[in-house]
């Protein structure tokens, strides 16, 4: 994937010289700080139709998003500041007009220091991008997409509780241009994490018990009701102990 974004970097001549002055010899060595120094490029993704490069770029530990058509086009990004202290963690295009980008930043809560998360988006027609989520309360993950919808380009598929102090999320259909979200499955106790399934129906709840056992449940069709993952003998112990929590951009 990053040699990937490297060749289009690359094939479609975007310019990253106003943002670093790399002017060493092909022969040189470079300097001992540059190993200490964050890739100025983060992270990138392609547009469906493959006519915009979206970028994230570091410019001196800060973080901006830029655009960039693929057409040999030479011009300046359309560029903007993600903010102060936030750390991007991926950038991808929801269709042809809209990108997302999951960005994390610390923050504090009745005194304790959490690592809060958050969905960034913003359209080419825009000039400033939004948070897609707005909690009235403290809610520290705000960034869980269970489906991106390829069939809705317009919606996607999330996993957060609107009661506070509710720690099993509900999924939640959002709406990227106007914000709005719709509730399609109530959260269940013990399910921290949903699954859906190719038609982007929740199909398995994943979580741990209180203490501590692996639970996971899974919606039958022919009944439409939620069993205990122990009903299905063709499930090995390696799928039914496979750590899912660890969702990255697919």
């Amino acid at each position: 994937m990053k040699n990937l974004m490297r060749n289009l970097l690359l094939a479609t001549g975007l310019s990253l010289s106003t943002t670093a002055a790399m002017t060493l010899s092909s022969y040189a060595a470079p300097p001992a700080k540059a190993f200490g120094e964050l890739p100025v490029a983060y992270d990138a993704d392609l547009s469906p139709d493959g006519e915009h490069l979206a970028v994230i770029l570091n410019v001196g530990g800060s973080y901006f998003a830029a655009t960039k058509k693929t057409n040999g086009h030479v011009g300046k990004m359309d560029a903007i500041s993600l903010g102060a202290d936030i750390k991007p963690k991926y950038i991808k295009w929801v269709n042809n007009e809209r990108f997302v980008i999951s960005v994390a930043k610390s923050e504090s809560f009745r005194g304790t220091p959490f690592t809060v998360t958050n969905l960034f988006t913003k359209s080419l027609g825009e000039e400033k991008g939004r948070f897609v989520l707005k909690p009235k309360f403290f809610r520290q993950f705000n960034d869980r997409v269970i489906d991106w919808l390829d069939d809705d380009p317009d919606h996607i598929l999330m996993a957060f509780s609107n009661i506070e102090g509710d720690m099993w999320p509900s999924v939640h259909k959002v709406n990227l241009e106007t914000l709005k979200t719709k509730n399609i499955k109530n959260g269940r106790i013990g399910i921290e994490y949903w699954y859906t399934d190719d038609t982007g129906i929740p199909r398995i709840g994943r979580g741990k018990t209180d203490a501590g056992a692996d639970r996971m449940v899974i919606f039958n069709p022919a009944n439409e009701k939620w069993e205990n993952y122990m009903d299905y003998p063709g499930l090995t112990q390696r799928l039914r102990y496979t750590d899912f929590s660890k969702m990255e951009r697919s």
